[in-house]
């Protein structure tokens, strides 16, 4: 099937062949999209689900050749997978861009996430330090 990105954001879904009808003979016709989707011409485009969220994850996704590393068109397309989710969830009004808006929630978001983040991780620390007492210090 046809996949390639779509602008810098997206993955095309592959194209369907209709069967002929009687006004048509063995037309390849891109699935229909819904009122308001992006299209690339070979028919909507699929939106990704999200990055990977651990090193496995991220290896399984993009190490195409198995070295064990990411290298450079593999990262490339780590970004553009990046970049299409950002988009998918920050563009509201759908232009392909982020607006003064649409940065401000990206960068509340991610302050959100961070702050959850140190909260977690100050909860992990409190929790593996022993217990406090009331009794005086040891004497020497």
């Amino acid at each position: 099937g046809l996949v390639a990105p779509v602008g810098a954001a997206e993955v095309a879904v592959p194209r369907t062949v209709l069967a002929p009808t009687p006004s048509s003979t063995n037309a390849v016709t891109p699935p229909a999209a819904p009122v308001g989707a992006r299209t690339n011409g070979a028919g909507p485009v699929q939106p990704l689900a999200e990055f990977p969220k651990t090193l496995d994850e991220l290896m399984r996704r993009y190490d195409k050749n198995g070295n064990g590393r990411i290298d450079r068109d593999e990262r490339e397309a780590m970004r553009r997978d990046q970049e299409a989710i950002t988009l998918q969830t920050y563009d509201k009004n759908r232009d392909g861009k982020l607006d003064e808006e649409e940065q401000k929630a990206m960068r509340e978001a991610g302050a959100a996430r961070r702050a959850e983040a140190r909260r977690r991780q100050e909860e992990l620390l409190r929790l593996s330090q022993p217990p406090a007492t009331n009794l005086p210090p040891p004497k020497p």
